[in-house]
């Protein structure tokens, strides 16, 4: 465990890129903004903001000091894996494959991962643009792996998608965030 950067200093490196170094451009996406820091309990249990590195109070200061400065700044977001060590997680959440098992996701800096069945993942990132727009006022969103990745089948009865339903599904937690009025980046 190692805190790299707390909101105090990112607000410095907002000031110095525009003041000293005079960038008059810059999307600057924030990782590690959860309470457990990098790819540790996304998406349902990010929340609250990390106090180590300044809470909910100084993420806010330093995106309003990045949008001061004329610059798209906000979270670095995944809607597509959720942690098994995540103290939320609960299979419903799930994608299912043909013979009924749970879909693997990735491993990270929190372990390994389960795949989150897009129709789940738009109700997830509802619930969480509300405090997103509402507490961090933020002007842009990274989702990460939301994209660039194959489309796959949910075989799970309580959500099951074809491939086409979850390129709708995944272009509908896109949306969520579109609708927010946020700058869209996705991998």
């Amino acid at each position: 465990h190692a805190l790299q950067t707390s909101f105090d200093q990112l607000t410095e490196i907002i000031h110095d890129m525009k003041n000293n170094v005079g960038i008059e451009h810059a999307a600057i996406r924030i990782a590690g903004w959860g309470q457990m820091g990098y790819d540790n309990y996304r998406p349902i249990d990010e929340l609250p903001v990390n106090k180590e590195a300044g809470g909910a109070e100084k993420l806010a200061a330093t995106i309003q000091a990045g949008k001061l400065a004329g610059y798209l700044i906000g979270l670095f977001d995944n809607y597509k894996n959720l942690d098994l060590d995540s103290p939320g997680y609960d299979p419903k959440y799930i994608m299912r494959d043909a013979e009924g098992a749970l879909v693997i996701g990735f491993s990270s800096e929190s372990g390994h991962s389960q795949e989150i069945c897009p129709a789940w993942g738009v109700k997830l990132i509802q619930h969480n643009m509300e405090y997103y727009k509402q507490a961090l006022d933020l002007n842009m969103i990274y989702l990460d792996t939301i994209g660039g990745l194959s489309l796959t089948e949910c075989y799970d009865p309580e959500h099951s998608l074809t491939r086409s339903q979850c390129r709708e599904q995944r272009l509908a937690i896109m949306k969520v965030a579109t609708g927010a009025n946020l700058v869209l980046g996705a991998e």
